[in-house]
């Protein structure tokens, strides 16, 4: 006789079968790859393994939960008994979500992993780690706004916009360049930009607040491009020499370590170092300088997270999202002041015990909602000072180094 064939309900419950068990299994060795994460004494190890799974499985991972849209690196966060975040410092891949369960809410195929696991490095060894996951609301990651308004005031035919010198620039290679360069956002030097073009607002004066001219914003910058990675940067000349030995008076660059060169610097500071966020003394809603703004690492954002700019295109003022290659964000300490409107190019630091500084980023935003308000997001030194992210310099320039003098 013929061998019966199977039918088609027969294959629908074994294939159901199969997927139940693939999705409740776990790996044998996962308890020990969960401990041996734990006992890793280099946090930058730690952020450098997830990193490696984010940027390699993210866009799967978002794509297998419907309520994923976005998975970053940061630390865990929780909530405390007064409703508040507070962040704990354990390295985590970060699941942003639509919303957060409610107690009793179980779906086992969209339940997301308390760990994920990958082979890493330990003592010159592949070992099995599994990195633990944080499931962190969407609305904590939404809404950052460009700032743009404080210490230097530029003049613009559409708007004027105040924002902060964030350190002097060096430039090497490129003979030509004036010694007296700064650094700032585009969008503080260009306020209000044209969409895709370089530094647009190059030759645009500014002035101290409360005080005369002292430079112009120059043609090297990068662009704000509504398709694609923007370089929110650009650099400017000092016309004021008495001003400027006055700018960053006070503040020394570390000469080990002036500044984070690479994301592995940063890392190795995150868990040791808080960081500030050098808020001019002359920011014109503040009479008074505020108290120090400090804070902590939180995530790292992709660029698949977006900031919201004013721009300009077709020849009318619009707010478009942009969106960066990689950010830092950074969460502002409860009894610190919060960044506000105005606070846009200040130089994010972190302190050594020297007393020098290591200059870490720029600031370039934050949430307009109160309740996310102390979210900061900072360009990285890596970035900013990495001449290839740069749309246009000066011939020749083959390094950038930041100055305080």
């Amino acid at each position: 006789m013929p061998a019966k064939t199977s039918k088609p309900k027969d294959q629908r419950t074994r294939m159901a079968r199969v997927e139940a068990h693939a999705v409740a299994a776990r790996h044998p060795g996962e308890e020990a790859a969960i401990a041996r994460f734990a006992q890793l004494d280099d946090v930058a190890a730690q952020i450098r393994l997830a990193r490696e799974i984010v940027e390699t499985r993210s866009a799967e991972l978002t794509r297998a939960y419907s309520n994923v849209i976005s998975v970053t690196v940061g630390f865990k966060s929780r909530q405390t008994g007064q409703g508040q975040a507070a962040l704990h410092d354990e390295v985590c891949i970060v699941f942003v979500v639509k919303r957060k369960w409610s107690a009793g809410q179980s779906d086992a195929a969209q339940s997301l992993p308390r760990h994920l696991l990958a082979y890493g490095d330990v003592d010159g060894r592949r070992e099995l780690l599994a990195v633990p996951t944080d499931v962190q609301p969407a609305k904590w990651f939404l809404g950052g706004v460009a700032r743009g308004r404080t210490a230097v005031d530029v003049l613009n035919p559409h708007s004027s916009g105040v924002g902060t010198v964030t350190c002097g620039v060096t430039l090497v290679g490129a003979p030509g360049a004036s010694s007296r360069l700064l650094l700032s956002a585009l969008h503080v030097l260009s306020p209000v930009a044209r969409i895709n073009e370089v530094a647009p607002g190059a030759g645009l004066p500014f002035s101290e607040v409360g005080g005369g001219a002292v430079g112009a914003s120059a043609p090297w910058g990068g662009r704000l491009s509504p398709a694609g990675l923007s370089f929110d940067a650009q650099l400017a000349s000092a016309t004021n020499d008495a001003w400027l030995g006055q700018a960053f008076v006070g503040i020394s660059l570390s000469k080990t370590l002036p500044y984070a060169k690479t994301e592995s610097q940063f890392n190795a500071l995150v868990k040791t170092h808080r960081f500030q966020i050098l808020a001019p003394a002359n920011h014109p809603r503040h009479p008074v300088p505020r108290g120090s703004m400090l804070s902590q690492f939180d995530a790292f954002i992709g660029s698949e997270l977006p900031l919201e700019y004013l721009v300009l295109m077709n020849g009318s003022v619009a707010t478009l999202d942009i969106r960066h290659r990689d950010l830092v964000r950074l969460r502002v300490l409860a009894d610190c002041p919060a960044p506000e409107a105005g606070d846009s190019g200040s130089a994010v630091v972190a302190w050594n015990p020297d007393g020098s500084a290591t200059l870490v980023g720029m600031f370039i935003a934050s949430p307009d909602d109160p309740a996310q308000a102390r979210m900061a997001y900072v360009l990285p030194a890596w970035h900013l000072f990495n001449v290839l992210e740069w749309d246009r310099l000066p011939g020749g320039t083959t390094e950038m180094r930041p100055r305080l003098e």
